[in-house]
């Protein structure tokens, strides 16, 4: 009998751990490479990535900030009128001063607002603005020093965080060194999700080397690189965001999609086994 109650438990075991779905991931493409063929077959999602300093007409104040009218502008040159838009704005650095950073704050928040009264309705974020960007400090361990200065850093920026729909911490790479890459991931997003207080939080990543000064930057990194990028992404948070296929220094068009670049084949492989959120709509 009590064989039977044994087998009997184990039996009801097993088919509750089965009936508990797989989490699924979403997976962005902010690529920019000519010929690149329909994605969303395979399951991934566009995602605008819209840089509004581009068309920055001064203040009459000559400040750092627009006239709000410019937000209507900016919703008239965006690729896509709905879905995932993810701001761009490079000039404000959130860490410094308790003052710098309230200004600097203060206008992603205007800036934010305002596309929202401009229409744009669905949801936005800021890339790589939250968490802060301190490599120093996600290399070292939970209970550092260095790490806690760190939350103490972001704690400043929480109302950004709590305003904007998603966080877009960005994760590129600048070397071949994956063991620091992958502690410096891992410790991110963990800061990115403390903020996010249960908000989505996906990562941007890029099969290339970052660094318009760096000796290799740009030189795409090799597919096992790659393919652990994903895997960590995809374990630490709910998606990922690729970006890649900008003109090389000295040209104006962008590189030509590669259907056997290794960064693409390796993507292949771990989209063929993930649960893609995209696929229950």
């Amino acid at each position: 009998m009590k064989r039977l109650v044994a087998v009997a438990c184990l039996f009801v075991a097993s088919a509750t751990a089965q009936a508990v779905p797989k989490k699924c991931i979403r997976v962005f493409d902010a690529t920019v490479y000519s010929h690149k063929p329909n994605l969303a077959r395979l399951g991934i999602e566009p995602a605008n990535v819209f840089e509004p300093d581009r068309y920055w007409p001064r203040g009459p104040d000559g400040g750092d900030l627009p006239d709000p009218a410019a937000a209507q502008e900016w919703l008239h040159r965006l690729r896509a009128k709905h879905g995932l838009l993810i701001l761009d704005v490079e000039r404000w650095w959130l860490r410094g001063s308790d003052a710098d950073v309230r200004e600097a704050m203060r206008r992603y928040l205007t800036v934010f607002d305002w596309i929202r009264a401009a229409g744009y309705t669905d949801a936005m974020g800021y890339y790589g603005a939250i968490p802060t960007y301190h490599i120093e400090a996600a290399l070292q361990g939970p209970g550092s020093p260095a790490r806690a200065v760190w939350r103490q850093e972001n704690d400043r920026i929480q109302p950004l965080a709590d305003r904007v729909d998603i966080l877009f911490p960005s994760l590129y790479a600048a070397n071949a060194d994956t063991e620091s890459w992958e502690k410096r991931a891992i410790a991110t997003l963990q800061e990115a999700r403390r903020l996010a207080n249960g908000k989505p939080v996906y990562p941007f990543l890029w099969p290339q080397y970052e660094g318009v000064k760096n000796p290799i930057g740009l030189q795409y990194m090799p597919g096992s690189q790659w393919a652990r990028e994903l895997e960590v992404a995809g374990n630490n948070s709910d998606g990922v965001v690729i970006w890649g296929g900008i003109a090389p220094p000295g040209t104006e068009d962008p590189p030509r999609w590669n259907d056997s670049a290794p960064w693409w084949q390796a993507t292949l492989e771990f989209l063929a086994h993930q649960h893609l959120c995209s696929s229950e709509r």
